[in-house]
């Protein structure tokens, strides 16, 4: 079945085959659409019997060598040779083990101390007589040199060392690029060396196949059930980006799980008709937010509303006489024509929560069961507690049994959910106060206390923490007895109670945060500054002073000092002030204290050089601030 950009794969089969090459072959195309993967799958199956390739000889091809070589980031010949000398030695038609053995040998070679010089040397002389060879052997091998415009050396040597394969050893090479980020001194020497230019055109169809075998996940047949439409509204937003299309797959993963805290039987289980609505709104906020059209905080009902009044106006107008984020908002408005019906299944403060916010708020799920008539399954009966708060629709036979029924449920612990104990309390008290019960205000708040202290630690997380201090209503409804001593006495000790389980939840994401910051620290600043995967990493305070030494161990072993300490640094300097994040402003001084005390220790280091390098600055701010601090205890020791 023929594919998108098959048209390229033959030209590149026939290319290859060639026994001399004269020019290079410029494989271009936006960042995201899909030319890496083009690239890597074709060295893949380079070797596959097809149309171009039938009838020739089956050493010709064994005998060829595609070598991956990825230029990003790349500052000299001496670091392209030694990409060149792994991916030479990986390059029968498996292009991804280059990287893997690149790093494994770079690896190496920083955490060695002692040898690090001579293992340097090595590499190098290792990757000029490969480098020789790789002249010698010429036309068997065709190199692929990948991000072109991200290497940071200059145009005229970047391109006179590529060159050198095609004029000197004949050999084919394919450069790959965005070829719009180019620098004018490329577009000028390519002209020279480059004889064909292909586009590569996104394949949808194949990166949305390939995402759903490399993530494995319950919700890959719905997902794949809902090509067609995700597909629609893909194009429909004119991105070209698959990395946007993949990002926004995976994170409707998550969105799917957040689901479930309305609908347990998940985003399957939903009628069909609010399924579509439900996706349709979910990838045009999504779309939206990637590419700048709208922000998170476009996502309420006045700014959006006003935005539909605008877009059905403009959409009288012509197509060609509309501007791109006019034609944009039409879209969306016609995308979200269903949120706040009850056929848009979600509200306008749910999908708020979800973009800025990566989860549903307790107080908002509430309101959203309380007033939609939103049903998958049949609808439980109220608690009694809320049936007490509804105290005016109660006969005068059924306030007691309503009463008994909130006491029993406060005896077996049923009330979980922070907002409810703290409704469940004010709702007792004013019923105390208008003469319904016979115990006191006193003795309520004293029932509440031992039910608080008994089931507290059991609460379920609710984040933010702060969020509840401040609220004066929860679920639509108004706190009742808000105003009393009594009252505030027991919203304070559930405060108390969720900060406790909002720092255990903490500690539990601890282990994981070690393991990305080892194994991915690019991702560690994704989670921790924009808290990518939504759990409530930028709510609550999560390193403590005992983790200071793990970390401490972890950055001196990584390659990635440099974004490690940036994202603590960041993250400090983003919390300072706030009370509750003090504890992980101490965990910051230990830290850095450790590292101070190891460059001491290890002068003429190679790490203790580096680490110098990254954080005097910050360091050097630390004990400033250190020393103001103590002279003003000097000077006011009455405030201590």
């Amino acid at each position: 079945m023929a594919r998108l950009n098959d048209n390229i794969r033959d030209y590149l089969k026939s290319y290859i085959l060639e026994e001399n090459h004269s020019s290079a072959i410029m494989l271009t195309g936006p960042w995201g659409c899909g030319k890496t993967h083009f690239v890597k799958d074709f060295i893949e199956n380079f070797s596959k019997v097809d149309k171009k390739t039938r009838g020739v000889d089956a050493k010709i091809i064994k005998n060829k060598k595609l070598i991956y070589v990825p230029l990003n980031g790349v500052t000299s010949k001496d670091e392209i040779n030694r990409k060149l000398l792994i991916s030479y030695l990986f390059s029968e038609n498996k292009a991804e083990y280059a990287g893997f053995a690149s790093h494994l040998i770079e690896g190496y070679m920083e955490f060695k101390q002692v040898p690090v010089k001579a293992l340097k040397q090595i590499s190098k002389s290792l990757a000029k007589l490969t480098f020789d060879r790789l002249s010698k052997i010429g036309k068997d091998n065709v190199f692929f040199f990948d991000d072109l415009e991200r290497c940071k050396m200059e145009p005229q040597e970047i391109m006179g060392y590529i060159n050198d394969f095609i004029e000197h050893s004949q050999s084919g090479v394919v450069i790959i690029c965005d070829d719009s980020k180019l620098e004018e001194d490329y577009k000028i020497i390519k002209e020279k060396c480059v004889s064909r230019e292909f586009e590569i055109i996104p394949d949808i169809d194949s990166a949305f196949d390939s995402f759903l075998e490399t993530e494995e996940s319950s919700y890959n047949k719905f997902l794949d059930d809902s090509k067609n439409q995700i597909f629609i509204i893909f194009k429909q937003h004119k991105h070209q980006n698959l990395r946007t299309l993949k990002n926004v797959m995976s994170d409707f993963r998550k969105f799917c799980d957040e689901i479930k805290r309305i609908n347990k039987d998940g985003v399957e289980k939903i009628p069909a008709k609010k399924r579509e609505i439900l996706i349709n709104n979910y990838l045009a906020l999504s779309f939206g937010l990637f590419s700048d059209k709208i922000n998170k905080s476009d996502i309420n009902e006045d700014v959006l509303v006003n935005k539909a009044s605008v877009s059905t106006a403009s959409s009288k107008l012509g197509e060609k006489e509309i501007e791109d984020s006019e034609i944009y908002l039409r879209l969306l408005y016609l995308n979200l024509k269903s949120i706040g019906n009850d056929d848009s299944f979600l509200s306008y403060n749910l999908w708020s929560d979800w973009f800025k916010n990566g989860s549903f708020s307790a107080q908002n799920i509430e309101s959203f069961l309380l007033s939609s008539s939103f049903v998958v399954e049949e609808k439980k009966s109220d608690p009694s507690w809320y049936k007490l708060w509804y105290w005016r629709d109660l006969k005068d036979d059924e306030i007691d049994s309503v009463y008994e029924e909130v006491l029993k449920d406060l005896e077996n612990g049923k009330y979980l959910f922070a907002p409810h104990v703290l409704h469940t309390a004010g709702i007792l008290f004013a019923s105390s106060k208008r003469g319904f019960v016979k115990e006191s205000i006193l003795e309520l708040k004293d029932k509440m206390i031992e039910y608080i202290n008994k089931n507290g630690e059991r609460f379920e997380y609710l984040s933010p923490v702060d969020f509840f201090l401040e609220t004066e209503e929860w679920g639509g409804l108004g706190y009742a007895s808000k105003d009393t001593e009594e009252f505030k006495e027991i919203k304070k000790l559930i405060y108390e109670k969720l900060v406790i389980v909002a720092d255990k939840q903490a500690r539990k994401w601890v282990p994981e945060l070690f393991r990305i910051i080892k194994e991915e620290p690019d991702k560690f600043y994704r989670m921790l500054i924009l808290d990518e995967e939504r759990r409530g990493y930028i709510s609550i305070p999560i390193l403590k002073k005992e983790d200071a030494e793990s970390i401490f161990k972890i950055v001196l072993d990584s390659k990635a000092k440099g974004r490690i300490f940036h994202t603590l640094e960041e993250r400090v300097n983003k919390f300072n002030g706030k009370p509750e994040f003090e504890e992980e402003r101490t965990f910051y001084k230990e830290l850095m204290s450790k590292v101070s005390s190891y460059i001491d220790e290890n002068k003429g280091k190679v790490s203790a050089y580096v680490l110098d390098e990254i954080c005097k600055k910050e360091i050097d701010r630390l004990k400033s601030e250190e020393a103001k601090e103590s002279s003003a205890v000097v000077a006011n020791p009455q405030d201590q």
